[in-house]
């Protein structure tokens, strides 16, 4: 068997730089940048038959497939190689083309880049999965939060049905139930003209108390209502006309403009229904000459005080004890606010609530 030339190489550029001045060693390890993965060179051989019949043939393994066809040049070149590693091998053909064994010249290393690599891949999963979790978790959260509220929703729906069907029954229901007696009354005393008249101006005045409520349940369940300038607009016609036939005279002491920061509907009617038994125990009993309703508000809460300069009450009248105010005291806390009352005989009365906005 003929034994082949081997061959060496005979001069090599890593990145287009020359690798070294004379003749490179053989068993040659290179670790190349991603951003200049770019090898050329030569070989040489023993060899000294002619150049033009001999043949070299190269191979970058985990690169190519395949052999390249032999050729005369014995010069290779690889540019822009992807990361990996790989291993240049050279195989000579003599000019009776009988081809040798492959020989190893040298192995290479292309760095990847380090999103290309098995641990960012890795951390990158990871981020993904936690991501998604994540994302999970919050629209798991937020149509948990989207239920409760929506359950709230239909709590607070249900409750407000209930009160105003309450409110139907126990003011307006009292009040038509008292003129259909009333009326039976009437029909028969129509041989009595003095006492039928008497019972006729009975009707009219309930009839009259029955349209004002009706008109403060509307007003109460009406949404475009829900503001504080709403509340302090039907504050201050309700106390006009309430006050109108009596001798006490009504001033207000409000912010102009008053500021539309928003009101439950719940919270309005508490505080109307309080403020209105206040001024009907002003009407009824203080025989005051002067009522003062000041509305004083910030961002955070709503003071309203009711003074006047009536006779005042004693201590035993206190909350609890008459007048309603044993109720004014209980829908204040019922909307989260402060109830408080001072009074002295010949004194006046102040009262003075506070809620939270």
């Amino acid at each position: 068997e003929k034994e082949l030339p081997r061959m060496h190489l005979f001069n090599l550029y890593v990145s287009d730089t020359i690798f070294s001045k004379g003749i490179p060693p053989d068993g040659i390890s290179l670790s190349l940048s991603r951003d200049a993965a770019h090898l050329h060179g030569s070989v040489y051989t023993s060899g000294y038959g002619d150049a033009s019949d001999q043949g070299f043939s190269f191979l970058l393994e985990g690169y190519e497939k395949e052999w390249n066809t032999p050729a005369a040049s014995p010069a290779f070149a690889y540019r822009n190689l992807p990361p990996g590693e790989y291993r240049l091998l050279v195989r000579y053909t003599d000019p009776f083309r009988t081809t040798g064994t492959p020989i190893p010249l040298l192995t290479v290393k292309v760095v990847p880049a380090f999103w290309q690599t098995l641990w960012f891949a890795a951390l990158l999963t990871i981020a993904i999965i936690a991501i998604t979790v994540f994302i999970v978790k919050k629209v798991q959260h937020f149509r948990y939060i989207n239920r409760i509220k929506a359950l709230e929703q239909e709590h607070a729906i249900e409750k407000e049905r209930l009160r105003i069907s309450k409110d139907m029954h126990d003011e307006v229901g009292a009040s038509l139930t008292r003129i259909s007696i009333l009326s039976e009354i009437a029909k028969s005393r129509q041989q009595e003209p003095d006492k039928t008249q008497k019972v006729i101006e009975q009707i009219s005045e309930i009839a009259g108390d029955v349209v004002d409520e009706l008109s403060e349940i509307i007003w109460a369940m009406n949404p475009k209502n829900d503001s504080l300038d709403s509340f302090a607009a039907y504050i201050r016609r309700y106390a006009s006309t309430y006050l109108e036939a009596t001798e006490t005279l009504v001033s207000y002491n409000f912010p102009d403009p008053v500021a539309p920061l928003p009101m439950s509907a719940e919270l309005r009617r508490n505080l109307f229904l309080t403020v209105k038994e206040a001024i009907h125990n002003v009407a009824k009993h203080a025989d005051a000459k002067n009522l003062t309703i000041t509305l004083q508000t910030d961002q955070k809460k709503l003071i309203i005080i009711i003074r006047d300069d009536g006779k005042g009450f004693s201590e035993e009248l206190l909350p609890g004890t008459g007048n309603g105010l044993g109720n004014m005291n209980r829908r204040m806390e019922d909307c989260g606010g402060t109830f408080r009352i001072s009074s002295g005989k010949g004194n006046g009365t102040e009262i003075i609530m506070t809620v939270g906005l």
